[in-house]
């Protein structure tokens, strides 16, 4: 088993940083019908790691002009779930579910943009861990998140 050690200890700001590539948009296909529905637009997508930006809407506020929390939280459990995808630790692409998610509420937006960071800091051959962050389009720090999840066989591509 591999477990990579070299997680967000060296990443600090991973945000803008260039240490992960920024793939073309015709490079990421995002078909989760429940991520296209709230706007989610995933940014980059590499082994151990994802960003999902969500360009805020009336239809993720609260009663107070603020991010429900919901929002922080399914971002969170996107990002964390999707960055164990694809790894140095194994070859091709795994999905995954959430068998467990805590998130850590803190802050909110100064704009109208949420970034959301995900990064894969261990597991074995079912089992993975993560981290990750939501960051506003300015660098504030909003919420954090930490998982554990399972992977799982890709659905079979469905005949359009």
């Amino acid at each position: 088993m591999v477990v990579l050690s070299i997680f967000v200890a060296s990443l600090p700001g991973a945000i803008n940083s260039g240490q992960y590539p920024v793939m073309q948009p015709t490079d990421l296909q995002n078909k989760n019908p429940f991520e296209l529905h709230f706007g989610y637009q995933l940014q980059s997508w590499a082994n151990d790691y994802v960003r999902i930006d969500v360009p805020l809407q009336d239809i993720h506020m609260n009663m107070y002009g603020r991010p429900h929390g919901g929002v922080y939280t399914s971002l969170l459990d996107s990002v964390m779930g999707l960055c164990g995808f694809k790894s140095e630790s194994f070859e091709g692409m795994r999905g995954g579910l959430t068998l467990s998610c805590t998130i850590n509420f803190l802050a909110a937006p100064q704009d109208q943009l949420l970034i959301g960071e995900g990064f894969r800091t261990g597991g074995g051959r079912n089992i993975y861990f993560a981290k990750g962050t939501v960051k506003d389009g300015l660098g504030n720090l909003l919420a954090t998140g930490t998982g554990t999840f399972r992977h799982r066989d890709l659905p079979a591509p469905k005949d359009p």
